[in-house]
């Protein structure tokens, strides 16, 4: 009986020994493949950072590429459109409905609005949510842009047939940032 009593503590003890173990191993793998992945990804950094100094070419055959940052792309519609990245937003004015409250303050298709009163567009400011701040046959102002010359026009809104609300009457495509050229030719009216 003795025999017995002492082999099932001997078997309690390998069992203990066995979990232990594969407790120890767990936490011996996952530390030396954080430490491994930790100098992996310094080496990785470093060659992105200073690849010429580690000759990439010369031991791998290759060169790592170039990262680019994407630039707004000007719209097929309009080639002679210019616009340089990346200060504020805008609206393009694809097209003016025919007797609206657009057509009859001049406002072209193709002119960029920059500003609503002042109030430039932009990621928090889009046209449709300053325009809705105004009711029917209010004035605003639109700062737009024609042919890289700003200009300012008086628009008085009307009632949108549909809706109920103030209406400018165009349709339009919302712009990423962009810049307002700066040269000689640039002038505001």
């Amino acid at each position: 009986m003795q025999m017995e009593e002492n082999k099932g503590k001997l078997a309690l003890w390998i069992a203990l020994g066995v979990i232990v173990g594969l407790l120890l191993s767990c936490l011996a793998g996952a530390l030396a493949g954080s430490v491994a992945g930790y100098y992996a990804g310094r080496q990785a950094a470093r060659l992105t950072r200073e690849p010429e100094a580690y000759g990439l070419r010369e031991r791998f055959g290759f060169e790592l590429p170039e990262i680019r940052i994407p630039t707004p792309q000007i719209p097929q519609e309009f080639p002679e459109l210019e616009l340089l990245p990346f200060r504020r937003g805008g609206a393009l004015v694809m097209t003016v409905t025919e007797g609206s409250p657009a057509d009859d303050a001049g406002l072209r298709r193709g002119d960029v609005i920059i500003e609503v009163d002042g109030v430039p567009l932009g990621e928090d400011e889009t046209l449709a949510e300053l325009i809705s701040q105004y009711e029917p046959r209010d004035k605003v102002e639109l700062r737009i842009i024609r042919r890289a010359r700003e200009r300012t026009i008086e628009v008085t809104l009307g009632l949108h047939p549909d809706r109920g609300r103030a209406w400018l009457g165009i349709e339009y495509r919302t712009l990423p940032r962009f810049e307002v050229p700066e040269w000689p030719e640039h002038r505001s009216d």
